[in-house]
């Protein structure tokens, strides 16, 4: 299960997790230097990024 924070993968980029909504849909957002893109996605398209140690 996903939750508020998480990184994970859409469509091969790293994403955060900003927002869950209870349809299923959560706001992503891919962050480079001072632009922030923001994306709506349904979390059955995502993956769990794998955390760095």
């Amino acid at each position: 299960m996903f939750k508020i924070g998480d990184n994970v993968l859409y469509e091969f980029k790293n994403y955060v997790i900003l927002w869950i909504y209870e349809n299923g849909n959560c706001e992503l957002t891919e962050r480079h230097s001072s632009v922030v893109n923001t994306i709506l996605v349904h979390m059955d398209h995502l993956e769990k990024a794998k955390q760095k140690c």
